[in-house]
């Protein structure tokens, strides 16, 4: 049983995860991480303004601006944990903080996926590189300037440069998302739970971890069997995509553009015409055109998870939505047609 701001929780992580940490040795944006711990354990309070606290301070330290720093993969296991126990109120928070400090921001990873490899070279490479060098490499990129202005640009990059900082940063990162991984069976699991905003938040999380494909792909598309929420089976759709398809996937697909729901109509042309298309081609990029239009008449009624209304029922349908990029499947629907090379910007315009 682990304890810190009167919170108490168990689990097979839990000990591990906060009590063996020392966490006043590690560090976060702030300096010393030694206030995480408090701040995970008021996850669990119930108190919804406590909670909401401690969420911005962990956001703001552990993934400041998107940084991760040496205390981020060790608050990442705990939070594992606590996604684990069913009795941490909006579970889907802790998953979205978890998505977080594993891939940063996800639009720099769609509509392709995120490519752990890719990661893991640039680490050993920033590891192999003499500080030195790599600042002779900024100096000459400064030369290299083809303006006066580009050049001044440049050497503020270079004059705040800390390659150490850096190399750390990448490290960080790479930490964080090995730590967030360890967690895939976990989430796999909560593709089965009770609230619909926790099965859209591990679908989601499950999509960005290529190397354990192999088990979550299978998961995913039994969600697509056999969920009813049509949040639930897009977010799992696009999952699988992202995870590098399935057999099953294509066929599902050419269905799902007649679900009477739009998300997982939606869903099914983004799909589709990720893959190319195929025979259906046209029905996708009418089905696409459409939701960019339709955000262009108005606001969209798919945002991003909201933190619920604790008075709404779990299963509140304004608690849950399609999380990839914020929520705006119109920005996901143009980079699809972009793939297919048909322009959707100017519904926006």
């Amino acid at each position: 049983m682990t304890t810190f701001s009167g919170q108490r929780w168990d689990g097979p992580l839990a000990r591990a995860a906060i009590e063996d940490v020392d966490w006043a040795s590690l560090t976060h944006a702030y300096g010393a991480a030694d206030d995480v711990p408090d701040r995970i354990a008021a996850l669990r309070s119930p108190d919804r303004s406590t909670r909401d606290q401690a969420y911005a301070a962990l956001y703001g330290s552990v993934f400041h601006q998107g940084t991760r720093y040496a205390a981020s993969p060790f608050a990442a296991r705990a939070l594992i944990s606590l996604a684990a126990d069913t009795a941490t109120p909006q579970r889907h928070r802790v998953l979205a903080l978890l998505a977080s400090l594993a891939i940063g921001y996800d639009d720099a990873c769609l509509p392709g996926g995120f490519d752990p490899a890719r990661l893991r070279r640039e680490v050993a490479e920033a590891a192999a590189l003499d500080p030195a060098d790599a600042r002779r490499e900024m100096e000459e990129w400064v030369a290299e300037a083809p303006s006066e202005d580009i050049r001044r640009n440049r050497a503020y990059h270079l004059e705040v440069f800390d390659f150490a900082f850096e190399r750390d940063c990448l490290r960080w990162a790479l930490e964080s998302y090995d730590a967030v991984r360890t967690g895939t069976a976990v989430y796999r699991a909560l593709l089965e739970d009770d609230e619909p905003g926790v099965r859209i938040a591990a679908a989601y999380l499950l999509a960005w971890f290529p190397e354990d494909a192999e088990r979550s792909v299978p998961a995913l598309v039994e969600v697509l069997r056999t969920e009813a929420h049509g949040h639930v089976v897009a977010t799992a759709a696009v999952a699988v995509l992202l995870l590098g398809g399935d057999a099953a996937l294509t066929p599902w697909a050419e269905r799902g553009m007649s679900d009477t729901g739009e998300p997982v109509a939606w869903a099914a042309a983004f799909v589709l015409a990720c893959l190319g298309g195929g025979s259906a081609r046209a029905e996708a990029v009418a089905v696409l055109q459409a939701r960019i239009a339709q955000d262009a008449d108005g606001p969209d009624e798919d945002g991003p998870v909201p933190d619920d209304d604790e008075t709404a029922a779990p299963d509140d349908e304004a608690a849950v939505s399609v999380p990839y990029l914020g929520g705006d499947l119109a920005g996901l629907a143009m980079a699809a047609l972009e793939l297919l090379g048909v322009d959707g910007g100017d519904a926006y315009a």
